[in-house]
């Protein structure tokens, strides 16, 4: 599955693939590749999945930010999202209520 998205007023391809090695569960092509795309390990689900794709959307927003900061945030931000209080309000959202119900679904 492919999707352009956009990350910091950069366009992205937004890959999830079974491509990657076993240790790597995403990564963000260099900012001067034409093309550009973040591939994400599509098995990954919940909070692994959050915390990698807020990984590597840090890398696609500034190349310059250090790996141990970016680990940190994106572990940071997911376990925060993820946390009961927080899921509750996001899908209390009629929105995303919506969109919620239409992937669920889904075959």
């Amino acid at each position: 599955m492919e999707r352009i998205i956009s990350v910091a007023w950069k366009r992205w391809r937004l890959i999830f693939t079974k491509e990657l090695p076993r240790d790597c569960d995403g990564v963000c092509d260099p900012h001067a590749k034409k093309r550009k795309a973040i591939r994400i390990k599509n098995d990954l689900i919940g909070q692994d999945l959050l915390e990698t794709f807020l990984h590597e959307t840090h890398h696609a927003g500034n190349d310059s930010i250090c790996e141990d900061y970016v680990e940190r945030i994106a572990a940071d931000q997911a376990a925060a999202f993820c946390h009961p209080d927080t899921l509750k309000r996001f899908l209390a959202c009629p929105r995303i209520e919506a969109i919620a119900k239409k992937v669920l679904r889904e075959p």
